[in-house]
């Protein structure tokens, strides 16, 4: 017999960030960001940014809008984004670590190669995020839209998906440990084979009937 969802260990919740208590206002124009970026509360816009080595720690982002641009090696730990943009960047080989992300748009950008640890995502609109061989550990995403990611060869452990929405979501080559999928859409899925160790609740497998027989080649005809 196989187990119920739940009697399958739950994974473990992230770490909260540790962002500083009463950080000091500033816009994203006035920041230095050649320089570590700590304890401070940012807004503003900020376009295409082409950006190196950018460290953000102890900080709160408050509907900071960054659209499109590259920023490389971005390290983020103890941060709180709420409100935020980051539609379409680019940040390949990130490390994120005690992050919190609400209510935020994360529209088409790119977290290739990312190293993710103890990231809480909540409400958040996210099509077509790119984790392609990010390592992720002690994840959370809730209440997201997920549709059109791409997590090929993704490594997940102890991550959870409540309530979200992947259609036509790429798992290829992917490899999780302690992953669990709670009331989430899979329609469309593809690469859905490496989902094996995954523990899926009922509305989350009925979603994966017709990509799972696409996998075994098994035609479904009304």
């Amino acid at each position: 017999m196989l187990p119920r969802v739940a009697d399958v260990p739950v994974p473990e919740a992230p770490f909260a960030p540790d962002a500083a208590s009463d950080p000091v206002a500033a816009t994203l124009d006035s920041v230095d960001f050649t320089r570590l970026v700590s304890g401070l509360r940012l807004d503003g816009d900020l376009d295409t940014p082409q950006l190196d080595d950018v460290e953000i720690d102890g900080c709160r982002l408050e509907r900071v809008r960054v659209i499109g641009g590259r920023i490389t090696h971005c390290a983020v730990t103890d941060t709180v984004l709420s409100g935020c943009d980051l539609s379409g960047v680019d940040m390949p080989d990130a490390r994120w670590e005690r992050v919190a992300v609400e209510e935020s748009r994360l529209a088409g950008c790119a977290l290739n190669g990312a190293v993710l640890r103890d990231v809480d995502v909540q409400d958040v609109r996210a099509p077509r995020l790119h984790l392609r061989f990010a390592s992720v550990r002690r994840m959370r995403f809730s209440r997201c839209d997920l549709a059109g990611a791409d997590l090929t060869g993704a490594t997940l452990d102890n991550v959870l998906f409540a309530d979200c929405a992947f259609n036509g979501v790429e798992f290829a080559e992917m490899s999780v440990k302690h992953t669990r999928f709670v009331g989430c859409d899979l329609t469309g899925a593809r690469g859905v084979e490496a989902l094996r160790g995954a523990s899926v609740d009922e509305r989350t497998v009925l979603s994966l009937a017709e990509p799972m027989a696409a996998a075994l080649g098994i035609r479904v005809r009304g």
